[in-house]
C-alpha cells in the first residue's frame, strides 16, 4: 500500500459517507462556512454542539471530515487538540474557509 492508495480510500470513504449524509453534510457545510467567515477559522469542535443543539446527527461520526471537501474551498490552517472529552484531546485540524 502506498500514500497514494491511503488517499484515495480516504476520498472514496468520504464520498460513500456523504452520499449517505448528503443533506446533513451540506447543511453542516454552511454552518462551518459561517463560522469560518465569522471568526476567520473553525473546527469540528465548533460545529458538534449544532449537530447536537437541532439533534441531527450523521450516520458514522466521522463524517465531519466530508464538510471540509471539495479541498479546493478549504485551508487547514493548523491544528488545536480538540475540547471534546470523547476524542481525548487529539489533535484535529482548523479550517479556513476560502471559497470556491
Amino acid at each position: 500500500m502506498s500514500l497514494d492508495d491511503g488517499r484515495a480510500g480516504r476520498e472514496e470513504g468520504i464520498e460513500r459517507t456523504r452520499a449517505v449524509n448528503t443533506d446533513w453534510v451540506e447543511w453542516m457545510r454552511g454552518v462551518a462556512v459561517q463560522i469560518s467567515k465569522r471568526d476567520g477559522n473553525v473546527s469540528t469542535d465548533e460545529l458538534h454542539p449544532f449537530a447536537t443543539g437541532f439533534g441531527w446527527h450523521p450516520t458514522e461520526p466521522r463524517c465531519y471530515g466530508a464538510i471540509f471537501f471539495p479541498r479546493s474551498c478549504w485551508l487547514k490552517i493548523g491544528y488545536k487538540q480538540s475540547e471534546r472529552k470523547v476524542c481525548h484531546a487529539r489533535p484535529i485540524p482548523i479550517w479556513q474557509y476560502i471559497g470556491g
